[in-house]
């Protein structure tokens, strides 16, 4: 009994270590990027009361050319947990070109 306690306990860690169990991607097209993906960290804290603002400081204005957002196993499990009071995500984005208007 206790082998196959430790053996569920390890798959679920190395499960939720390894591999990603949801992510969501916004890209228009047409729209190239001009930048490396920047990652972060987010969290939501006291369901969404409190949440980390992200901004994305290396556009320089020209806005966004996509933005992720990955949830992994262990984020839910953590979500789970906790009831609903601290949601953990990634989000990675990169920015868009700067445009050139002719009139």
């Amino acid at each position: 009994m206790r082998t196959t306690a430790w053996f569920c306990v390890t798959t679920l860690l190395i499960s939720g270590l390894t591999s990603g169990c949801a992510h969501f991607r916004v890209a228009p097209e047409g729209i190239p990027p001009a930048t490396s993906p920047e990652v972060r960290r987010v969290h939501a804290i006291g369901w969404g009361a409190l949440e980390t603002r992200t901004t994305p400081l290396n556009c320089h204005g020209n806005g966004l050319s996509a933005v992720t957002v990955k949830v992994t196993a262990l984020d839910v499990m953590a979500t789970v947990v906790t009831l609903g009071f601290w949601a953990p995500v990634t989000v990675e984005w990169t920015c868009a070109k700067t445009t050139v208007v002719t009139r």
